[in-house]
């Protein structure tokens, strides 16, 4: 069952929920995860597949999850501020290099959760080479987590 990183979203863009949607699950809870540079050339593939399907007029790329929060430990309700501003710059920089080379150590000082920047990658990868527009961030204390918006746009609308 697709679980609320993929429904909420859904349902806020199309209430409805008629629009076409074909789901990616990527693991970003428990090891063996992705490396954080595969999870970027996944997005890659996945990008320039579409980019071939000549069917398709628009398509929509969302990746969703949390920044910065920790789960199930004594640390639950912080949020790492500085690591989601950081996160977001080299987004809106395009500065990956420093993000995909991080080992899963280092993510997890910002949270055990902070492994959901894979979603957040993949995306980034097969939008490249657009960089991200920073839309929102907040830290939501309810929702423990770094709460973040971001859009690539590839054309005019």
């Amino acid at each position: 069952e697709l679980d609320h990183g993929i429904m909420t979203v859904y349902h806020e863009l199309d209430p409805e929920m008629r629009l076409p949607l074909v789901p990616i699950v990527q693991n970003c809870a428990v090891p063996p995860m992705m490396p954080l540079r595969r999870a970027y050339e996944f997005g890659v593939a996945l990008g320039a597949a579409i980019r071939s399907y000549p069917g398709l007029e628009r398509v929509a790329l969302v990746g969703a999850g949390g920044i910065s929060h920790f789960l199930g430990n004594p640390r639950v309700g912080d949020i790492a501020e500085d690591f989601d501003r950081w996160f977001l710059d080299r987004l809106e920089k395009g500065e990956l290099d420093q993000v995909l080379d991080m080992p899963d150590s280092e993510v997890e000082l910002a949270g055990n959760g902070s492994h959901e920047i894979r979603s957040w990658l993949a995306v980034a990868g097969a939008m490249a080479p657009v960089n991200a527009t920073r839309l929102a961030y907040e830290p939501v204390q309810p929702w423990i987590t770094g709460m973040g918006v971001a859009q690539w746009e590839t054309e005019e609308r």
